[in-house]
């Protein structure tokens, strides 16, 4: 059973770093499910270098430094809110391939189109010849569409299609009743208005600015997955271990 890994960090406005040596609070859970395992840390930064005294850049990296938790990576990914973020600069990124196939293996959407939003921490053209025999239309939308000239005519030769490769969401014309949006930071195009109706939108980003961006109209005609409503659907569905 594949195991995933949350790392989610809040700020402890009492709390203070060093007293003689590093203090943090860290606890784990794992949960178990049908579908998967998901070990989420919970990690409470200190609001205090010492005592009454604030923090410092580099003793703010020298601390996070020493936090016995899992580097980010392909199947560990971090979450934050506002105040951490601002008091010590984490910055969400986005999942990688490997924790998207895991959502789409939670939820099991059905689809029968894929567009693919080129990130710099993404593995576009990999996806794309992953999905590509099974799909009818693939599309990508990236800032580099020279680049996608091999995997294109490899498409056609293997599956007999053309794949489309636009430089924005709006110059592609997504075929099928149900569209897979796939996107990173770049959205290049993607917007309420542009989101076709029935479409299931993979929102990698592991910020919570996708929730700024539909209102209840848009809600109801697509289907969105991301990592906060995932955390908190599966922790519901899962056993505690």
């Amino acid at each position: 059973m594949e195991e995933m890994t949350v790392v989610s960090f809040f700020v402890d406005r009492s709390g203070i770093a060093w007293d003689g040596k590093w203090i943090c609070q860290v606890e784990q859970t794992l949960f178990e499910g049908e579908k998967g395992r998901l070990r989420y840390i919970t990690v409470g930064l200190p609001f205090w270098d010492k005592t009454d005294t604030m923090w410092k850049a580099e003793r703010q990296k020298e601390y996070l430094q020493h936090l016995p938790v899992p580097l980010q990576g392909r199947k560990v990914c971090y979450v934050c809110d506002r105040e951490t973020e601002i008091l010590y600069g984490l910055k969400p990124g986005v999942l990688s391939l490997e924790w998207g196939l895991f959502l789409l293996d939670f939820y099991r959407p059905t689809f029968d189109s894929l567009v693919v939003f080129e990130d710099r921490e993404m593995d576009a053209q990999d996806l794309v010849l992953r999905f590509a025999p099974c799909l009818p239309y693939v599309g990508a939308v990236t800032a580099h569409p020279w680049r996608w000239e091999e995997v294109a005519e490899y498409i056609q030769e293997e599956y007999g299609y053309q794949i489309e490769v636009a430089c924005t969401f709006t110059k592609l014309h997504p075929m099928g009743k149900r569209v897979l949006l796939w996107s990173g930071e770049q959205m290049r195009g993607l917007s309420p208005l542009t989101i076709p109706r029935d479409s299931i939108w993979l929102d990698t980003r592991c910020d919570r600015t996708f929730r700024q961006m539909l209102d209840k109209r848009q809600k109801s005609k697509i289907k969105t997955l991301n990592i906060h409503d995932f955390l908190h659907e599966f922790s519901g569905k899962s056993c505690i271990v």
